[in-house]
């Protein structure tokens, strides 16, 4: 594995180099606290609804937590509406050390009106491929400036690298089976944009979500994102619907 450090912690808060994301992009992405045994809410890591009650993410950003507060319905931080929740599932074979399998879903209290917030559709088992994807975030916008946390989502652009060479980066450890990678175009995932969500850009249904990189944020290396279609049988499981037939 490569000696340069790889950025595993907790989310601080947008995409280096990311654009603004347009009004209409209500629904793309959620914007998550979480909070510690008897401790005030902190930190902010992003989401994708998935269903009207059931928010997709990292399984780094939610272990070890006992509530989350989830804004939806806006691109921006303080328009959002909020929404309680005290229930995770966390993939069963998720290892925090490596970021294997690192994959989870918070359960809202209550169902997501329609008006808020529209579910993003998950992807088919074989996706086709696209030139390029979107990508989306709440995360620091300068990787040397904890307070520079943006109050407006931020979306960058990515092309897919092969898991070989992204291998030959990262190493076997952190690279599995289960993750994508991407070579960005003057962005980078950095400090709260893990479990944001990466779109196709002609189908636009989710692809994957943010994971991990090489520090610095935005150095040159490719990001790390979790390969959804991949955990498709364990996200169906979990939100309790069937997968669907594909050509249907």
């Amino acid at each position: 594995m490569c000696s340069t450090p790889v950025k595993t912690g907790l989310p601080e808060s947008f995409i280096i180099g990311g654009n603004p994301a347009p009004d209409y992009e209500t629904s793309v992405a959620a914007i998550v606290s979480f909070q510690e045994h008897q401790a005030t809410f902190g930190f902010l890591f992003t989401g994708s609804l998935i269903t009207n009650q059931h928010i997709l993410t990292v399984a780094q950003a939610i272990q070890g937590y006992v509530n989350w507060h989830v804004g939806l319905g806006s691109i921006d931080r303080d328009a959002m509406q909020y929404f309680e929740s005290s229930t995770v599932h966390i993939h069963d074979q998720y290892n925090p050390q490596f970021l294997q399998n690192n994959i989870g879903i918070i359960v809202l209290h209550e169902a997501i009106p329609p008006i808020v917030a529209l579910p993003m559709t998950l992807p088919p088992e074989h996706p086709t491929l696209s030139p390029m994807y979107r990508y989306y975030g709440f995360g620091l916008t300068d990787p040397n400036d904890f307070g520079s946390a943006a109050y407006r989502l931020k979306y960058g652009f990515t092309s897919q690298v092969s898991l070989e060479e992204c291998r030959n980066i990262f190493g076997s450890l952190l690279i599995t089976n289960g993750t994508w990678c991407g070579q960005q175009f003057n962005t980078g995932l950095c400090h709260g944009d893990q479990g944001g969500p990466m779109i196709h850009f002609f189908d636009n249904h989710l692809v994957a979500i943010g994971s991990h990189w090489m520090d610095p944020c935005h150095g040159g290396f490719p990001d790390v994102f979790v390969n959804v279609s991949y955990y498709l049988s364990w996200i169906y499981q979990i939100i309790n619907a069937p997968i669907p037939v594909e050509g249907l």
